[in-house]
């Protein structure tokens, strides 16, 4: 370390003023400038050596990290670990919505590259490999205003790729029950169809050892699926399938010939996805399904309500039942009368049922027609529109419940509020409650009614016989921007209130109120709520200035728009890593 020695001068107090020294004082100055020039020579010199010896040591401290590093790793914890904890920690990195995609920046195949003990034990996993994700590379995608042209040549070299590792999982997963996904939804009439073919084919190769199978094609590759015989596919559980009809053949009856496979009696779940054609009239092993789920393509008119009658009479087994229809159309007087009129139809197992009819609609309503006897139904989503009859097809099914719906989304617009009001306090366990304005038939029949401070009130005060709306509600959201015109600011501060302060005994406290009003806020809530907040209430409340929000806590900003799946951003991401 350098003492640097302080010099001063006469000439200090004059720094900075405007006074002009004379040829004396100039001589001075300068000798003074040069001693301490002298100085300064000696820092930086001094600065230089230090410099030299960082460096020498930022080397010498990164050789022996170097050095330290393999000692590190030589007593990790994951060494130690058995190889039992190892596969049960591969295996939990799996995707759980989809398969395996078969790319070395994913799971299982990035295992391999990690050391050889972690590439045995991942080979040596067979049901590390025993799903997977294929896609199918296409000759030309097209990603907004941006054209891609792929040659030929790669996409071909690609799907051989794949087929050979379609082939090798197959052989690592041994014996395991297949999950197995082909998709193609970029191009439904080009060149690719060649390359799904060539994939298909391997696939098919599978068949014995099929669990889990989704395809996505062209009504002709499904062909290949579906003719097979339950002696061809023994194990397979789960099927679902969604064929790229034409337009020209939207109105068939059945897409398939002669789909034996759909007879087989160990299947249990049973999909379809933009459908065109009546399932009811296909050979399916009803009796033996527990889950059923059809979503009709757009514009279908291929079922009616008594269809989806008599498959539910048929499936004695059913624990789930989803039902998308595209348009209603004219109904006889049988989907009109009154549940009451009819037989039940009982699914004593049935646990969750969505039904939704199109956003157009026309003639008489169909729900009333669909009476069921549900004793052991959970969730319910219900977005059917119904005529004026009443009580609703839902009150209907919520009287043979026997109180145990957990969870309800509807769109009150399909009911008259009594009616709404009466399938409510049939649900004194319901904990979610979801309003969808949007989800719902764009036409109904209803009289429009909306929300206010004294509806909200029922789920915090007792009415004239005792009783409270849907008490157990712990989670109650709204996705629609209208119906609010009745209720306040200080509606909504009771009920939040009543439902966090615990002052009524059996109310349970909400863990989620979600709801946006098109208005300016009418009183500061932030003040009043916040403290529900911070006690763990997730309130997304939003309004439809920005400014009323400020006061709020940062969750009550309404969250983003869920995600949904962009076929081009999909078809990118799996290119480039496939390839």
């Amino acid at each position: 370390m350098i003492a640097t020695p302080m010099i001063t001068s006469q000439f200090d107090s004059l720094l900075g003023t405007s006074y002009i020294p004379d040829d004396d004082e100039i001589l001075q100055v300068r000798s003074l400038i040069t001693e301490k020039g002298r100085e300064l020579e000696k820092i930086d010199a001094e600065m230089s050596r230090i410099m030299a010896s960082y460096v020498k040591l930022k080397k010498t401290r990164e050789r022996m990290r170097a050095d330290i590093e393999p000692y590190r790793r030589f007593i990790a914890i994951s060494r130690r670990l058995p190889d039992y904890i190892l596969q049960q920690i591969f295996l939990s990195c799996l995707p759980e919505q989809y398969g395996a995609i078969m790319s070395v920046r994913e799971p299982p195949l990035i295992f391999t590259l990690v050391c050889r003990r972690w590439r045995q034990l991942a080979l040596s996993t067979p049901s590390l490999w025993a799903s997977f994700y294929v896609p199918v590379p296409l000759p030309s995608y097209s990603f907004g205003d941006e054209e891609e042209q792929i040659p030929e040549d790669p996409a071909l070299t690609v799907t051989v790729a794949r087929v050979k590792a379609i082939q090798d999982w197959g052989q690592r997963a041994q014996q395991c029950p297949l999950a197995i996904t082909l998709r193609n939804e970029l191009s439904y009439n080009s060149d690719g169809q060649v390359y799904y073919d060539l994939l298909l084919s391997a696939i098919l190769s599978l068949s014995k050892c099929w669990k889990h199978l989704a395809i996505f094609a062209t009504v002709p590759q499904i062909q290949r699926v579906v003719g097979l015989s339950q002696s061809q596919a023994p194990n397979l559980e789960s099927l679902t399938v969604a064929a790229n009809t034409p337009r020209e053949d939207e109105n068939m009856q059945t897409p398939f010939d002669n789909p034996e496979l759909f007879k087989s009696t160990a299947l249990r779940r049973l999909t379809f996805r933009a459908l065109y054609g009546n399932i009811r009239i296909m050979p399916i092993s009803w009796s033996t399904l527990t889950h059923i789920s059809v979503s009709e393509g757009y514009a279908c008119k291929t079922h009616s309500v008594d269809d989806i009658a008599y498959i539910l009479t048929a499936c004695k087994r059913l624990i789930s039942f989803s039902f998308d229809m595209g348009v209603i159309h004219q109904y006889d007087e049988l989907h009109t009368s009154s549940p009451r009129d009819m037989p039940a139809i009982s699914l004593p197992h049935l646990k969750h049922i969505h039904l939704r009819t199109g956003h157009h609609v026309t003639g008489d309503a169909p729900a009333a027609g669909l009476p069921l006897d549900v004793p052991a139904i959970q969730e319910v989503s219900y977005y059917f529109a119904q005529s004026l009859t009443r009580p609703s097809a839902l009150h209907f099914w919520l009287e043979t419940s026997y109180g145990r719906l957990q969870t309800l989304e509807t769109s009150h617009t399909l009911f008259q509020q009594d009616d709404f009001l009466a399938c409510l306090y049939l649900c004194p366990n319901l904990e979610t409650l979801k309003i969808d304005v949007s989800s719902g038939p764009m036409t109904a029949p209803l009289p429009v009614w909306a929300f206010s401070d004294e509806f909200f009130r029922r789920f915090t005060t007792f009415d004239d016989s005792r009783r409270i709306l849907c008490p157990k509600m712990k989670k109650l959201q709204f996705v629609t921007e209208r119906r609010f015109n009745e209720l306040t600011d200080g509606g909504i501060l009771e009920l939040i209130r009543g439902k966090q302060d615990g002052n009524v005994s059996g109310l349970s406290k909400l863990e989620i109120l979600d709801m946006f009003l098109p208005r300016r806020q009418s009183i500061p809530l932030g003040v009043h709520v916040n403290p529900y907040v911070d006690d763990g209430l997730d309130l997304r409340l939003a309004f439809e200035h920005e400014a009323d929000n400020t006061g709020l806590r940062p969750s009550f900003n309404r969250p983003p728009e869920p995600f949904r799946w962009d076929v081009r951003q999909e078809a990118r991401r799996y290119y480039d890593s496939l390839t």
